[in-house]
């Protein structure tokens, strides 16, 4: 890349620009993040409700769901993924077990209809390096699946233990001990100084941080494929 057009690049704001999005419900970290995305975008999100419940989405959202759903809104994406499709051996996590058959009829759909639809699936894991260099200046926004058992925001005046307690009060259950799907909306990822930052829509504000390791443990934790769903920015 030129000189000067990186350094155009990272003139662009990213995080600042994000309006922080809380979600609603236990289920729908995944809406949250996208209508961050979609107001980032200048986007109208109004009919967005409607849109998840028509397809039957409104009680569990996988990341393919939130490809098509941008798709809607002639937003492109590209989906990463260690695993194109759903796996069978996650019947036996709870986290997935209430609704598996139902999801997978429609996930595996929607994988097959990808190209159709303007947004690709593409089986691969993305690097550190690889997710930073693509966040660089506002070039892209990226939408990543994690183990939020793994993960809570390192500058948060909370500890770790209050944090689990309000998220817990929040989703109605408690999630330790067994694997907890998050979607987090990804802005920076800074590799000289080890920092990740993030907007988390369990919580009423943003962004949050934490170390490059702990984002990588959490976010290549067994239940997640490591799912990564890439929106660029039109710049």
């Amino acid at each position: 890349m030129e000189g000067e057009e990186r350094a155009q690049i990272q003139s662009i704001p990213t995080s600042t620009s994000i309006v922080h999005v809380k979600q609603k419900s236990s289920w729908d970290c995944g809406i949250a993040c996208l209508q961050m995305v979609l107001q980032l975008l200048g986007k109208d999100v109004s009919c967005l409700d409607q849109l998840v419940k028509e397809m039957d989405a409104d009680q569990s959202i996988w990341t393919v769901d939130l490809a098509y759903l941008l798709s809607k809104f002639s937003v492109p994406s590209t989906l990463y993924s260690t695993h194109l499709g759903v796996q069978e051996d996650y019947t036996s996590i709870p986290f997935y077990k209430r609704r598996f058959n139902q999801d997978k009829v429609r996930v595996e759909r929607l994988m097959g209809e990808c190209k159709s639809h303007g947004y690709e699936c593409i089986q691969r894991k993305l690097t550190i390096d690889e997710l930073s260099d693509k966040l660089v200046g506002g070039k892209c926004v990226i939408i990543s699946l994690v183990d939020w058992n793994l993960m809570h925001c390192t500058d948060c005046s909370q500890s770790p233990s209050q944090m689990c307690a309000k998220m817990c009060s929040h989703l109605g259950r408690c999630v330790l001990g067994t694997y907890q799907g998050h979607f987090i909306l990804l802005t920076d990822i800074s590799t000289e100084n080890d920092r990740v930052t993030f907007h988390n829509p369990g919580i009423s504000k943003g962004p949050c941080f934490c170390s490059l390791k702990m984002f990588d443990t959490a976010r290549t934790a067994v239940g997640t494929d490591e799912d990564l769903l890439v929106i660029e920015r039109d710049t």
